[in-house]
């Protein structure tokens, strides 16, 4: 928290991170984070990520992806409009039984919730490498999804049908 500034025109110098919660404490861009550590390696860490990527596009969001320098993953997709932290809890529970590999951690923590984006630099040396087009990226990023997507995905996830959490 004290090392906390705003974005800047020039890339950070270092590793860096951004905040994924609002001051209103909502969601308005859904960030997945899918290790390749702690004994899952990238392999399962690409898989998870695919199929991440299909179920969001399955229920009407545009995601995009980068890869870390260790082979992590990054999943983002923009929100009809920005998701109640109570809301995120139920996806990223129903998100993590699915996939070994997410850390749902940055969906959970309204105050602290941070991911390296695109082209940050990596603390094990490298970058966030953006696989998804850059001008397919900017248009995911930029338009608004259909108004339901956010529904479907938290039908398709199981997340409507629980309370638990990770």
């Amino acid at each position: 928290a004290t090392a906390q500034r705003p974005l800047a025109d020039k890339p950070p110098s270092g590793p860096a991170a951004v905040m994924l919660w609002d001051t209103t404490r909502r969601l308005p861009v859904l960030a997945l984070d899918f290790d390749a550590k702690n004994g899952h390696g990238p392999r399962a860490a690409a898989s998870d990520a695919a199929d991440s990527l299909r179920l969001l596009t399955d229920a009407g969001l545009h995601p995009v992806a980068d890869r870390g320098p260790t082979g992590g993953w990054h999943v983002y997709a923009r929100l009809p409009q920005p998701a109640a932290a109570w809301d995120v809890r139920q996806v990223a529970a129903a998100l993590a039984r699915r996939w070994t590999t997410l850390d749902p951690s940055p969906l959970l923590n309204v105050d602290h919730g941070c991911i390296r984006p695109p082209g940050a630099p990596h603390k094990a040396g490298g970058h966030q490498r953006l696989t998804t087009p850059l001008a397919d990226a900017v248009a995911a990023l930029t338009t608004t999804p259909d108004r339901h997507a956010w529904t479907t995905l938290r039908n398709r996830s199981g997340a409507a049908h629980t309370t638990t959490t990770p």
